[in-house]
């Protein structure tokens, strides 16, 4: 016998087995032989022992109980014939050694055709007894190698028993099946006993689609390549399994390849959730951009039944007046199952119930007493459990399943995904519901400012009018007698009345910039300003500034009011700022134009820059002005999305930004 170890890194457990010390049992071998034998083993191992079993059942009882190593079996055997001997011992007992004298030739023989290792005659001196000790560490030692393969054998044999994974190994032209484990018959379907006498009937059942991925993958493993694959196998219920096989070439000592060997998953459940994440995904997607309440209960009850596949649902909405579940929404089989015809027949769950406690909890309860199914939904008939996922502070998403059935594993976590889903849609929807108050209050608020702004500076245009013509009659007809105290008080009079007309003007115009302004469109910003300086030359010329500037990006937007906004910005650097030099200059990005208009003026204190475009907010420098025309600009900016700031420092000038939409190219309106 030979035997020989291959080499792998796979671990095995190793026999537990004493290798320490030969334990050789001696039956019906005479004492002196037992004795020289001993002494022989001994020498070379000072553990060895040999055991005296003069009758077979004795034999038969230490081999059962005890570790041996190797049977000496002799001719004085008592009880027994060799025959009956050899048949009374383990299959996968110890080798046996015969060791007769030269008159039992024929019980030697016996004894090989039985199963002995071979046998000795009987000697004397210690190179006999020497020769009988390395026969029988020799045998012991192959019956420990086989023992051990053995033990591998069987381990192995369990990996492959007790996994739901089909492995297998065919020959490298796939012509022979060299090994498969019982799983490929519930992986595939099919007969073991088909796959041994024909390999190919693997492939019998295979989808028409995926067969030339299946027969590619057999060529690449043949050719010395690992090959992966997912593909179908059609079931005797005519549904269709997937599968999933991972295998590698095994190669000879040549590097030919000798064998291919892989595993097969049924990934039918893995492919079902990846399709249920998938569809959940897309219509989690959708049920988020729902706006109204109705909305997100009606999709969030259609994706129970269509990707979670359950026909009883409800959502329950919380009531902060009464501390209860209102029903929001439920599915046909829901209502069916109690009776009721509409959702609002469903009643309200009050506080104290197992059903509201399950609201008041940060993750889904499992309710699968009778009497809580009862209080829940109003019977416990085709219902075996219910899964009650809340909502936050909306409500809770109520999912019962059948008689013998529970929640859990990937159904409960995808039912939980969703929960989230529909808690995040319905806090959406109360944000927008929130906004649109805050919208509508906000646009009534600009109405009222806007109307009482007309209102207003119509109203108080008579008075001045009446002032401004009676100070002038006053200076017409008296204007001789007058004193000059008393024209210094006509000037203050008219003068008050100048700034309150231009304040009032200045508040018309902050109101009309919403509600009177032009449609966008495509801006010349050089002409813009071009058309700003001659309308204001005799200002700037009476204040010496001059306004530099070159070639500008064009801009989207109402061109009244840009060209305001260029014109306060100029006036409040020649008027206010004391500016010498004004030097307009632009930036571009993808989709905005910055344009800088800076000033060589006084300035503008730090304290004053972050009120600067509040309402009648005037600068130290600008006592005479109306404190409305940063503010205009202000809203005209914020009106094309835009942004302006200012960035100044005193007896350094100042930098007003002016942030706003690029013009859209003709081919992108």
């Amino acid at each position: 016998m030979t035997f020989a170890t291959p080499t792998s890194t796979t671990y095995v457990k190793p026999l537990e087995r004493d290798r320490t010390g030969i334990t050789v049992l001696a039956a019906g071998v005479p004492a002196d032989a037992r004795e020289g034998i001993a002494a022989a083993l001994t020498d070379r191992d000072d553990d060895a022992a040999v055991l005296d079993a003069p009758t077979a059942s004795e034999v038969r009882d230490r081999v059962t109980d005890t570790t041996i190593d190797c049977v000496l079996v002799g001719e004085h055997l008592r009880e027994t014939s060799v025959r009956d001997f050899f048949a009374a011992l383990p299959e996968d007992g110890p080798p046996v050694v015969c060791y007769v004298d030269g008159g039992h030739s024929g019980l030697a023989a016996d004894a090989v055709n039985a199963g002995a290792e071979g046998y000795f005659e009987h000697g004397e001196g210690g190179d006999h007894y020497a020769a009988v000790a390395h026969r029988i560490e020799a045998v012991a030692e192959e019956y420990a190698h086989v023992a051990e393969l053995a033990e591998t054998c069987r381990l192995l044999l369990c990996l492959t028993e007790y996994t739901d994974d089909s492995l297998w190994m065919f020959s490298g032209d796939w012509t022979e099946t060299a090994v498969v484990n019982d799983a490929y018959e519930s992986v595939w379907n099919r007969s073991i006993t088909d796959l041994i006498e024909d390999p190919a009937d693997f492939l019998r059942d295979i989808h028409p689609d995926d067969r030339p991925a299946i027969e590619e993958g057999m060529a690449t493993l043949s050719a010395g390549e690992s090959a992966s694959i997912e593909y179908r196998i059609e079931y005797d219920d005519d549904a269709y399994h997937w599968l999933s096989v991972h295998a590698e070439p095994v190669f000879d000592e040549d590097g030919d390849v000798e064998y291919v060997a892989g595993f097969t998953r049924d990934v039918t459940d893995l492919k079902e959730r990846e399709v249920g994440m998938r569809a959940l995904n897309e219509r989690s997607t959708v049920l988020l951009e729902a706006r109204e309440r109705e909305a997100v209960v009606e999709m969030a009850l259609d994706i129970v039944e269509e990707v979670v596949d359950c026909s009883l649902a409800v959502v329950r909405g919380h009531r902060d007046d009464d501390e209860a579940l209102a029903p929001l929404g439920a599915t046909e089989s829901a209502l069916e199952l109690v009776g009721a015809t509409t959702v609002s027949d469903l009643g309200t769950v009050p506080a104290g119930t197992p059903l509201y406690d399950a609201f008041r909890q940060d993750s889904s309860t499992l309710i699968d007493d009778d009497d809580a199914i009862t209080a829940a939904v109003g019977t416990n008939d085709a219902v075996g459990s219910l899964l009650v996922v809340p909502l936050g502070d909306h409500g809770v998403l109520g999912l019962g399943s059948p008689p013998g059935e529970q929640w859990g594993g990937f159904d409960r976590d995808m039912v939980e995904l969703l929960g989230r889903t529909v808690t995040a849609a319905l806090d959406r929807v109360e944000r927008d519901e929130q906004l649109d108050a805050y919208r509508q209050r906000l646009e009534q608020s600009n109405e009222n400012l806007q109307q009482f702004a007309y209102v207003a500076s119509h109203d108080l245009q008579e008075p001045l009018r009446m002032v401004s013509s009676y100070v002038d009659l006053l200076e017409s007809e008296y204007g001789d007698e007058l004193d000059e105290e008393a024209e210094e008080y006509m000037h203050y009079a008219v003068d008050g009345a100048q700034r309150m007309k231009a304040m009032i003007d200045g508040l018309l115009a902050y109101s009309r910039v919403e509600t009177q302004g032009e449609s966008f469109e495509r801006v010349d910003t050089t002409a813009v300003v071009e058309n700003t300086l001659r309308e204001l030359s005799l200002l700037l010329d009476e204040n010496g500034t001059t306004v530099e500037y070159g070639d500008l990006p064009a801009v989207e937007g109402d061109e009244t009011q840009i060209g305001q906004v260029f014109q306060n910005l100029l006036k409040n650097a020649a008027e206010h700022g004391d500016a010498t030099t004004v030097e307009i200059t632009a930036t571009t990005t993808d989709d905005r134009v910055a344009v800088a208009v800076t000033d060589d003026g006084t300035g503008i204190p730090p304290e004053e820059q972050a009120s600067i475009f509040d309402i009648f907010e005037q600068g130290h420098a600008a006592e005479d002005g109306s404190g409305i025309g940063l503010a205009v600009c202000d809203r005209i900016v914020e009106r094309h999305d835009g942004t302006l700031t200012v960035d100044s420092a005193p007896g350094e000038g100042t930098t007003f930004t002016v942030t706003l939409p690029r013009a859209l190219e003709e081919g992108q309106r």
